[in-house]
């Protein structure tokens, strides 16, 4: 659970020091909703970009996971505090999608890397189903977002794409056609973005 006194107290000591230190610019922040329950997705390059991205917007972010960190001491304190919570990869994780699910319904922002892993070279690769999937039964806006391989002293552009509009889905039963088509939606919102 986010605690918020926490998750903005770490924002106002980060934010200044990774604009320095990366240069970083928002490129079209005004595409992520003032309010309402939202989905982000972002390629991963890198383990800061979590960071980075509940830095720089102006929302707090609920973040899924690996449950791997939760493990490390300290580390799995600090990114529970932030709101994050675990996923176990590779699997159907059920209790993941829910609590992912319920974050939206609360009104509050989820943000998923759907690549799975981190890609260091900074291609955008193919997006595991379970984004797609949480995107369809939530019926909310969901927003692409670019993360520029990190540059020291930058600048560094994070680029946030137009919302997504999957409301034709919404009725439709999530079988693996829906689940691919929407995956394809998504990553080539993502892919637009980095080009």
């Amino acid at each position: 659970m986010r605690v918020d006194w926490f998750y903005k107290s770490c924002k106002l000591v980060i934010k200044p020091v990774l604009k320095v230190l990366y240069g970083l610019r928002i490129i079209n922040k005004e595409n992520i909703p003032a309010e309402g329950g939202c989905i982000i997705y972002a390629n991963h390059t890198s383990y800061l970009d979590p960071i980075v991205i509940g830095a720089m917007l102006d929302r707090p972010i609920n973040f899924m996971a690996k449950e791997e960190l939760f493990r490390i001491p300290i580390i799995g304190s600090i990114i529970k505090l932030w709101g994050a919570f675990p996923v176990r990869r590779n699997t159907a994780d059920i209790t993941a999608i829910r609590q992912a699910l319920n974050v939206i319904k609360r009104g509050e922002i989820f943000g998923i890397f759907p690549e799975g892993t981190r890609n260091k070279e900074g291609r955008v690769t193919v997006l595991q189903p379970g984004a797609a999937l949480i995107a369809l039964k939530a019926n909310v806006p969901v927003i692409p977002i670019f993360i520029e391989q990190y540059k020291l002293f930058g600048p560094t552009n994070i680029y946030v794409g137009k919302p997504l509009n999957l409301s034709q889905y919404a009725k439709e039963r999530a079988d693996a056609n829906k689940l691919e088509e929407v995956s394809d939606m998504m990553y080539e919102a993502l892919f637009r973005l980095k080009a």
